[in-house]
């Protein structure tokens, strides 16, 4: 197994070790790990949790060093590196996930073309998702760290399980 098939296991039992601010230390998420995992693998990925900003570290009842959960941004695993910074999607990824999408699942729903009706609706509606400065602003939002949750609707008309 190598460290980046680790991150998704390890970031389940970080969020569940960690709810409520409860404090945690390397053993803990090791000791729930599938199959024999060097601890300095589960450390090194504290270390950079806790230098992207995910964790702070702090000291267990017992004196041992530990962390607290400091921010939680979904199911999602962080993807960062050993200095906190956080890894991107290559272009090559990205065309890939793009292209996959059209061929496969995503935009090959719509079996017509928009009606003109259907168009002018939709443009009333998602208009400003066509223009350069909504992608420019969420390219700033996505370099500035936030983490964007994208509904189908506006909050106000669904049902999410968080607002459950």
């Amino acid at each position: 197994m190598t460290p980046r098939d680790l991150r998704p296991e390890m970031w389940r039992i970080i969020r569940r070790v960690g709810a409520q601010g409860r404090p945690f230390d390397v053993l803990q998420v090791r000791g729930q790990l599938r199959g024999a995992i060097r601890r300095e693998r589960v450390r090194d990925y504290l270390k950079a949790l806790e230098a992207g900003g995910y964790l702070v570290p702090c000291t267990l009842d017992d004196g041992a060093p530990g962390w607290q959960l400091l921010r939680d941004p979904g199911n999602e695993a962080p993807r960062v590196r050993a200095d906190g910074t956080r890894e991107y999607m290559s272009l090559f990824h990205a065309f890939y996930v793009v292209s996959y999408t059209a061929t496969t699942i995503g935009f090959g729903e719509i079996p017509n073309a928009f009606s003109d009706a259907q168009r002018e609706s939709f443009v009333h509606v998602h208009g400003d998702i066509l223009t350069p400065e909504f992608w420019r602003g969420v390219q700033d939002k996505v370099r500035a760290g936030e983490m964007m949750e994208v509904l189908p609707y506006h909050p106000h008309r669904v049902r999410v399980a968080s607002s459950l």
